[in-house]
């Protein structure tokens, strides 16, 4: 490989990295967004949202 040949790999690289480094930032940026109420969190299980319906909503 020649020296223009690697410069166009290694520019190439560094656009595909910046591209995946841009993508993970959006990702992390969505998932700090505050979920509105009725979206169950990832950690909740069906089984959960489930039987808080069965528990008697008492004092």
């Amino acid at each position: 490989m020649n020296g223009g040949q690697r410069d166009g790999y290694f520019k190439a690289a560094w656009r595909k990295l910046a591209h995946l480094r841009a993508a993970c930032q959006a990702t992390l940026a969505r998932s700090a967004e505050p979920r509105p109420e009725n979206v169950p969190s990832p950690q909740t299980t069906v089984t959960d949202i489930g039987m808080s319906r069965q528990i008697p909503n008492t004092p």
